[in-house]
């Protein structure tokens, strides 16, 4: 049986020698034992993480029906770092050899231990950076705990003002509550054009500024907008593998948008269930998420991937909101990838 925990920071890293140490583990059974810590094949294959994450006890007897094994693992610090807005947990699996070939299989229970965030510390607001007069400019305004986690319990009155004292266009107070988790959407309003900033102000001492808004008398010939094209959630292996958190692939929309106040995102997952990603029935459900994040001319959302090939990788962005699944470049190169994806609307960027 081996026993997969979270990665986390230095002092999380398993031990079975030192009971007085940091993360000591400790295993009880009915029947005699041996232990042995692995890496996992990324933290040997990348030489990224130090974290000896697997523990594979050996039980010769087996374990018959009534006896029990159990885990104890104490003196640890997992780490700081909620998964933000979904899946705030972590996630311990139990893999079991049954016949003894050397391949385990992992219990379909999967064990959890809850993450609770902190009390609000921080006040952040993004502001739009650039509209012209009179257009409405989106601002997010959003709670964190001492970490930087999503305060998702934030229950307090924010208040608007303006660095220049004027108060037309501002929003009237905003009261969180706890179905907001945290975070809420309002917009301001500008009559002149020029450089402008907002600040928020809650009961206690929580308070913060915006970045700077830029408002035109006219349409600029460009504007700035933000965006993040290229990350990773728990749908990727490597991810699951190196981070010490990862975010589930429709808080990773929320993060965008509501921590960063981004107006575009394209997640870029790693392809194909050979490698340990998604499947494609999994796909499926990743594009309805996109789609169902996507808000017309407030926060745009882009179905997108990353493929492998015999030459590195290359991410694909699509136009449409319907892809479907490619298991696997055709021959290993890049050639084999363009003739796959030569049906499809898609911008390819090497990387």
């Amino acid at each position: 049986m081996t026993l997969v925990v979270p990665a986390g920071p230095s002092c999380t890293k398993l031990q079975i020698d030192d009971k007085a140490g940091d993360a000591y583990l400790q295993v009880d059974a009915d029947v005699p034992t041996s232990i042995e810590l692995q890496h996992p094949p990324f933290e040997v294959q990348e030489k990224c993480l130090v974290h000896k994450s697997h523990a594979q006890v050996n039980l010769p007897e087996g374990l018959a029906a009534g006896q029990q094994l159990t885990f104890i693992w104490s003196g640890l610090e997992l780490d700081k770092h909620a998964r933000r807005w979904g899946g705030d947990t972590w996630r311990f699996h139990l893999k079991v050899d049954h016949d003894g070939d050397g391949w385990g299989e992992q219990l379909p229970d999967t064990l959890t231990l809850a993450k609770h965030t902190g009390p609000a510390k921080y006040l952040l607001v993004r502001a739009a950076c650039m509209a012209v007069v009179g257009e409405p400019v989106r601002l997010t305004v959003s709670a964190f705990d001492a970490y930087w986690n999503p305060a998702q319990d934030f229950v307090d009155t924010v208040s608007f003002a303006r660095l220049d004292g004027e108060t037309r266009g501002l929003p009237k107070p905003v009261t969180f509550t706890k179905a907001d988790q945290g975070s809420i959407l309002t917009e301001a309003v500008f009559e002149k054009a020029g450089y402008f900033w907002v600040s928020v102000q809650g009961e206690g001492e929580l308070s913060n500024r915006s970045n700077a808004i830029e408002i035109f008398d006219e349409e600029p010939e460009r504007r700035l907008y933000w965006g993040d094209i290229h990350l990773h959630t728990e749908k990727s292996a490597d991810a699951r593998a190196w981070a010490h958190t990862t975010s589930t692939y429709a808080g990773s929309y929320k993060i965008g948008r509501y921590r960063y106040g981004l107006d575009f995102q394209a997640n870029t997952d790693h392809h194909s269930l050979k490698q340990g990603n998604y499947s494609p029935a999994e796909w499926q459900e990743m594009q309805a998420v996109t789609n169902a994040a996507n808000d017309p001319g407030k926060y745009a959302t882009l179905i997108a991937n990353e493929y492998s090939h015999g030459e590195g990788d290359a991410n694909a962005y699509f136009k449409s909101d319907s892809v479907p699944f490619i298991e696997h470049p055709r021959g290993g190169h890049p050639t084999g990838l363009y003739h796959d994806l030569r049906s499809n609307e898609c911008a390819l960027v090497p990387h």
